[in-house]
């Protein structure tokens, strides 16, 4: 404890509160790092699983469908209603991204006729040809991820970010030629890559 002038001692916890949620959330093990997806990685090799949370609400699917659909509903002053969850700032595991300006984005399709072969978009630990992201028969369920992080270990064929990343996308064509394509942006970017007609890919940042 420490003693105030007047001879009263004041005692205290040394450890907070969100101290104490993070031991419990570990179970006592050691932190060495963190998944792109915010999971831990732990001293002795293993990694933290995700928790399956169970909604408090038995209805809450349709809830989150009706959430969904309001957002295309009109509201009394003639304006659409916008969910505002995340739009001046964003948390990944211990870490906050403010928006200081706002939600911004930009987008764009871009579609490579007579083409059914992309390759590119090097820092993935995937094949050097791309795989489908969206569509009938795609290999991935989630875009690649353009974004530069220090990752310590990563999993195989998989989309998420490494160390840096090269916005650049090559097509191979017998018909059109060859032809690239480099996203010129800086800021987080998702690439989908689909393969209909011909192989397109759709960036949005």
């Amino acid at each position: 404890g420490e003693e105030k002038g007047d001879g009263a001692v004041v005692t205290g916890d040394t450890k907070d509160k969100h101290d104490e949620e993070e031991e419990d959330r570990h179970g006592g093990k050691e932190v060495v790092g963190y998944w792109e997806d915010g999971l831990a990685i732990y001293a002795d090799g293993t990694r933290e699983e995700r928790k399956e949370e169970e909604p408090l609400d038995p209805n809450a699917d349709s809830i989150a469908e009706e959430k969904r659909r309001s957002l295309m509903d009109m509201d009394e002053g003639g304006g659409f209603y916008f969910d505002t969850d995340g739009m001046w700032e964003e948390k990944f595991g211990p870490h906050t991204d403010s928006k200081p300006y706002g939600p911004m984005s930009v987008g764009a399709d871009i579609t490579f006729p007579a083409s059914t072969h992309l390759f590119g978009l090097p820092e993935h630990a995937s094949s050097t040809q791309l795989k489908g992201t969206t569509g009938v028969g795609s290999h991935y369920k989630e875009p690649y991820r353009l974004y530069n992080l220090d990752v310590f270990e990563y999993e195989l064929d998989e989309t998420m970010a490494l160390y840096g990343e090269v916005p650049l996308i090559v097509s191979q064509s017998k018909t059109s030629g060859t032809v690239g394509v480099f996203w010129f942006n800086p800021t987080e970017t998702f690439v989908d890559v689909e393969n209909s007609n011909g192989a397109s890919a759709k960036g949005t940042k």
